[in-house]
Formats: structure tokens, C-alpha cells, sequence
């Protein structure tokens, strides 16, 4: 993620910016002062130091403002497959749960490429039974990075119905 050099001059984003970092410190303040108390219970005390332990890393944000406040993007990304473990039932079986696992980094894969997965499976299926029920030999133009879904089903190009999405020329 590239920053925005302007944006950060403006008064907007610098007081901004400027009450991000005193609340932090503030947080550290308090953080150090409770830590010291002699009547803190254990409990409280284990967080504390944990959160003393990674102090840095809860708060590279600050220094670093192409880095997230927090992880939203990620639990959006992973929730798909989350959900889809539950309801695959069957898939208490450790080769169900790797092939699980390929096809759910596949699809991921596709939507950061900007790849239709229902395309990309469709064109590669068809590929493979047009190679009579084998991959493709050149499984180069199939990466997702490199995959065409210019080409769609005959209702939307008015292409003929054999022509479907594939690899780029």
C-alpha cells in the first residue's frame, strides 16, 4: 500500500495523527503505572505483561500508517472457508481438509487476480475434459495471475457456445 504524501500534510491528518500518538503513549503510561502496583492480581498482571511483551508490534501502526489499526481484512478474506468448514460435515477426514485448504487458497487466489472462480473452474473442467479427462499439459496459462476471463459464454460475447473462458494467447 502505497501512502498518500499530500493527505498526510493536511492540518486534518497531522492533528489527527498527533492525537493518535498521545493516546497511545497514554495507553503505555497507564500500561507501565498498573504494572507497578503492588496490589494488582494475577490475573491482570499476565495481560499486562503480555501486552508490554508486544507492546511494538500492537503498535507498528503508528510509525508505519500503511499498516492496518487491526486485522478486519483478514477475517473478511478467511470467513468464506470458516463458514464452509461447518458446513462441509464431512470433512472430518484429513485428505477432505487439504483439499479443502487448495481449493479455498485457489479461490482466494482467483478473487486477489480479479479472476470469476465459477469461470476459471468452468474453462479449466472443460479443458480437462476436452483433454479427455486430463490436466492440461501446459499448466502455465492456467496460474491465476495469468488466466483471460475476457471471454464469456455465448449470451454475453455471442461467440459460439464452445467458446469459453481460457488461458491468454
Amino acid at each position: 500500500m502505497e501512502l498518500d504524501a499530500e493527505r498526510m500534510k493536511i492540518p486534518q491528518y497531522q492533528e489527527a495523527d498527533k492525537r493518535l500518538r498521545e493516546a497511545v503513549e497514554q495507553m503505555a503510561a497507564t500500561q507501565r503505572e498498573e504494572l507497578e502496583g503492588k496490589d494488582l492480581r494475577l490475573p491482570r498482571r499476565k495481560v499486562l505483561r503480555s501486552l508490554k511483551a508486544y507492546w511494538n508490534g500492537l503498535t507498528l501502526f503508528v510509525e508505519h500508517p500503511q499498516i492496518p489499526m487491526d486485522n478486519n481484512g483478514v477475517k473478511r478474506a478467511v470467513r468464506p472457508s470458516a463458514i464452509a468448514r461447518k458446513n462441509f460435515y464431512g470433512s472430518g477426514a484429513k485428505w477432505s481438509g487439504d483439499l479443502m485448504a487448495m481449493f479455498m487458497s485457489l479461490f482466494q487466489t482467483l478473487l486477489l487476480h480479479q479472476v470469476d472462480p465459477r469461470k476459471y473452474l468452468t474453462a479449466y473442467l472443460q479443458a480437462c475434459a476436452d483433454n479427455r479427462a486430463q490436466p492440461p499439459a501446459n499448466i502455465e496459462p492456467w496460474m491465476p495471475w495469468k488466466f483471460s476471463s475476457q471471454k464469456t459464454t455465448s449470451q454475453e460475447t455471442g461467440h459460439d457456445p464452445g467458446d469459453v473462458p481460457g488461458p491468454s494467447p
